[in-house]
């Protein structure tokens, strides 16, 4: 390959990377300014009309891109998007979540400069995944519990403690 086809392949990264941020910061603000979202209030509950709207914009100055949707994945895909396979993908296949890929980066409303590996969204962090754990925990304990009347804490407490080791490790065992 001849040095002047890679520097023009540099260039036109580096102009197409600086052009989706301006893009995803506008968009951003533009948000911001008609509905009172915050980055992290698109990426939670909006990010998949964001997307669209920025997928939107991409076309209309032809730059090539897909938008990616965590329903979409199956455990072959994965691979394409990350060197960071984590051991459990169960809380992956939980989340909602979707963006923007772009010559090999990542872009959402939380990372307008985008990002190499999908997993370094700020959707998919380790807090993140937490948070849908302790969701997914508190949701199905009370589903169980639902009708049950504790006459003390501790008596609520021990049952959960039951609950917890005979129940819920039992259908999660990479808990």
């Amino acid at each position: 390959m001849n040095i002047k086809k890679i520097i023009n392949e540099i260039i036109e990264d580096i102009y197409s990377s600086n052009t989706i941020s301006e893009i995803v910061t506008k968009l951003v603000e533009k948000w911001r300014k008609e509905n009172g979202y915050t980055c992290k209030d698109i990426n939670h509950g909006n990010c998949t009309e964001f997307a669209g709207d920025l997928s939107n914009e991409l076309k209309k100055i032809g730059i090539e891109h897909k938008v990616l949707y965590v329903g979409d994945f199956d455990e072959s895909d994965i691979p394409k998007y990350t060197k960071k396979m984590p051991p459990n993908l169960s809380w992956f296949y939980n989340t909602y979540h979707s963006w923007i890929y772009v010559n090999g980066r990542h872009y959402d409303a939380q990372v307008p400069e985008g990002v190499e590996d999908m997993f370094d969204l700020p959707s998919f962090s380790a807090e993140n995944e937490a948070e849908y754990k302790n969701q997914l925990l508190a949701h199905e304990w009370e589903s169980y519990n639902r009708f049950s009347g504790y006459t003390s804490k501790e008596a609520e407490e021990e049952a959960y403690q039951k609950w917890f080791k005979n129940v819920w490790l039992r259908n999660h065992p990479n808990w």
